[in-house]
């Protein structure tokens, strides 16, 4: 049968016209193979699929839709469709019982850990008499210790024990007192906070536990007598934070919550707080983040206005002012905005009159994505990105002599920082060469490591950026990474290539150097990761109709152009449930792909559900109900299979866990394949919940997709083993 675009395995027919077109289409072909005879499709040597189960209810004449020949498989809770399932996993453990399996993932790479404190060894308070910083041992413990400057002698205050860490510290106005943040290594959601009196009195009793230890979250008030800080609450089962004050040497008991106070706010489970002050201490910034979202909603307060529940806070912005970062100094309070310019713009505020309506161009950043925002006291740091690039940035605080400071290697560069009371900034920057890296700036723009970090930490791997034009002209980017390549290698890419896809928005962080990535490519391997983000639609300039599938298709064209990929070799994982595009591109392109492992499918995303009574079986049933346009079409992977596609090697795994797509949506898919695949010498596997054990854990399902993968392309170590045992011998 020809593959035409009228060959769809599930027909819509919102039309009569389209019921004509369905009626030669693969609808009644598929209706034939289930009806004639007992199905068994076969697995080239290693023996049958599993019959499919047949639906004996007539298809309904004249409804608005043509029923769906497998539609049976969607109710699950049916004997005969789980002895269907419990047989499809026999055979698919079977299989991968044959082959051997990858090396576990014991734990991310170490070197890469992003969560090690900037500046480890640091002085945090440094006066005309004394001087507190900390101090890392030789037996690994860090140590705060104070030095008088007069008499030249040194005071121990705090010791950390086994598995804590000492975090940020906080300076009082006075600069009497300290407080700094205690973390355990087992949980770094959560802190202690400690305090120490700089004059005497040595190490302070209060102890303040469960507070927020991922944002700087502390403050003290104006007087020092005091902290304002975020503590997470976790009574009844669910988590919160909370924004309280506590007065020094007052039982933690009797803190009160002072945010949102007399401000009548809806707070949405899971947002959190950071807190920061003016210099001089007058005024407090509350930033309120709700989860998923980029933009955050801002408070202030002054100081001495500051009365526990009774708290006015005014607000400078709403989420709907897309402020991402605002920064206070005494001139004037600087945020960084995407309302009027989706690439971002820095504002400068007039803290005398503080309203983000009367706010000013603080500097020209040019055409360049502004990411993050750092100022200091020699000005103002930007993390710029263009073309995929990232850049540092800087300026006079009145935005004047704007310079590129040029970085140690291009890579991603995060987590940039700065103190308003110190000149220079710091940063963090990694590539898929270079473990992440610690750097600090200094004032006269010269880059330096900091000092428990010598130099970078290389890595075995190579990296090399690609961009692929989208339909409305935007630039979508590519990482290739591979291994390094030794003395005999010819070229780079070898081993076999593997596609991920992040999704995200034009704005969002770049590429994740996951542990899971680059184990790939030491072990097996090359890497392609395709950060895909939707159109963006302007008054001047409505956004298309996005198409990932086609993007990815045009992206492996380009690579094959590029001899980077040969054609039909690429392996594919795609392992967030709702995620089709690289399996709509195999589906479009099957001679594209070697194999791909898919977990979760949502394979009907645009499908309306509807529950129904089976007449025949008494029992309530998913059917569904195709979308009535075109976008619906072409998003559902199985409303796109055809009938004599030779489609490439397919293992679907799903878990049937809360917020994940259905089993049944995978078993369909499976079942369809097994059916409708012109090549039976390219298997389709499906594995389930609970039937097959680890699908539910998404490492060890990952791992088994790596092995069903490796053993399609090729590889000599993931062959199948012939009698290997818990297997069976092929024939």
């Amino acid at each position: 049968m020809q593959n035409n675009k009228n060959d769809h395995f599930f027909c819509l027919a919102n039309r009569s016209d389209s019921l004509a077109t369905c009626a030669t289409g693969l609808t009644y072909f598929l209706f034939l193979l289930l009806w004639a005879a007992p199905v068994h499709a076969q697995i080239q040597v290693w023996g049958d699929y599993p019959p499919v189960p047949r639906d004996a209810e007539e298809r309904k004449a004249g409804a608005d839709y043509v029923a769906d020949p497998l539609r049976l498989l969607e109710n699950t809770s049916d004997p005969v469709i789980r002895s269907w399932l419990s047989r499809q996993n026999a055979i698919t453990e079977n299989i991968l019982g044959l082959i051997a399996k990858p090396e576990p993932i014991s734990s991310p790479v170490a070197m890469r850990e992003e969560d090690t404190p900037l500046e480890p060894d640091a002085v945090w308070l440094d006066s005309k008499v004394l001087q507190v910083y900390t101090l890392t041992g030789s037996d690994g413990n860090t140590r705060i210790l104070q030095r008088d400057k007069t008499l030249g002698t040194e005071k121990v205050w705090y010791v950390t024990g086994q598995g804590e860490r000492i975090g940020q510290f906080f300076v009082s106005a006075d600069k009497n007192k300290l407080a700094f943040l205690l973390t355990d290594s087992k949980n770094t959601l959560i802190s202690k906070l400690r305090f120490i009196q700089t004059d005497g009195g040595g190490l302070m009793q209060d102890v303040l536990n469960d507070v927020d230890g991922m944002l700087p979250a502390v403050t003290w008030r104006s007087d020092g007598q005091g902290v304002i800080y975020a503590r997470w609450n976790q009574a009844g089962g669910k988590v919160k934070t909370e924004v309280r004050q506590h007065l020094l040497g007052q039982a933690v008991t009797r803190d009160q919550n002072i945010f949102p106070g007399k401000n009548k706010l809806r707070i949405v489970p899971g947002s959190s707080y950071r807190l920061q002050f003016s210099p001089d201490a007058a005024v407090v910034l509350l930033e309120l983040q709700q989860p998923g979202l980029a933009e955050r909603s801002y408070f202030y307060v002054r100081n001495s206005d500051m009365n526990g529940l009774s708290t006015r806070w005014k607000q400078l912005a709403t989420f709907g002012d897309r402020v991402r970062q605002v920064m206070l100094t005494a001139d004037g309070w600087y945020a960084l905005s995407v309302k009027k310019n989706p690439q971002g713009s820095i504002l400068r505020i007039d803290p005398k009159a503080p309203q983000l309506s009367r706010a000013k161009l603080a500097v020209e950043t040019g055409k360049s994505q502004v990411v993050e925002l750092a100022v200091a006291a020699n000005g103002l740091y930007w993390h710029a990105r263009s073309g995929g690039v990232d850049k540092l940035m800087q300026s006079a605080l009145n935005g004047k002599n704007i310079k590129e400071v040029m970085l140690p290697f291009q890579g991603k560069l995060s987590r940039l920082q700065a103190v308003i009371s110190k000149s220079g900034a710091s940063f963090v920057l990694e590539s898929a060469s270079v473990a992440p890296s610690a750097y600090r700036v200094s004032a006269q723009g010269e880059i330096l490591p900091f000092s428990a970090q010598k130099t970078f930490i290389p890595l075995p791997f190579t990296e090399r950026r690609l961009s692929v034009t989208a339909a409305d002209g935007r630039l979508l980017w590519a990482t290739l990474i591979s291994r390094n390549p030794s003395p005999s290698d010819d070229k780079l890419p070898h081993g076999p290539t593997l596609l991920q896809l992040e999704y995200g928005s034009a704005d969002s962080s770049d590429l994740a150097y996951e542990a899971s990535r680059l184990e790939w490519v030491r072990r097996y391997g090359t890497l392609l990761v395709f950060r895909w983000f939707p159109a963006v639609a302007t008054r001047a300039a409505p956004a298309v109709r996005d198409d990932p599938a086609a993007d990815v298709i045009r992206l492996i064209e380009l690579l094959q152009k590029e001899h980077l990929v040969q054609p039909g070799t690429l392996l594919a994982q795609e392992l967030v449930s709702g995620r089709n595009a690289i399996l709509l591109a195999a589906l479009r392109r099957p001679d594209l792909f070697a194999a791909m492992h898919v977990r979760n499918c949502l394979s009907q995303a645009k499908s309306v559900a509807v529950v129904q009574k089976a007449e025949n079986h008494g029992t309530l049933r998913n059917t569904q109900k195709p979308a009535d346009n075109a976008a619906g079409l072409a998003n559902s992977p199985y409303e796109q299979l055809r009938s004599g596609v030779a489609y490439p090697a397919m293992l679907f795994s799903a878990t049937g866990e809360v917020g994940q797509a259905p089993v049944w949506m995978s078993a369909k898919m499976a079942a369809a394949l097994q059916l409708l695949n012109a090549d039976k010498s390219h298997p389709v596997l499906l594995r389930t919940a609970p039937e097959s054990a680890g699908v539910t854990d998404p490492t060890t399902d990952m791992l088994s997709g790596w092995a069903f993968l490796l053993w399609r392309a090729g590889e000599r170590n993931f062959s199948l083993q012939a009698g290997k045992p818990g297997g069976k011998q092929p024939q």
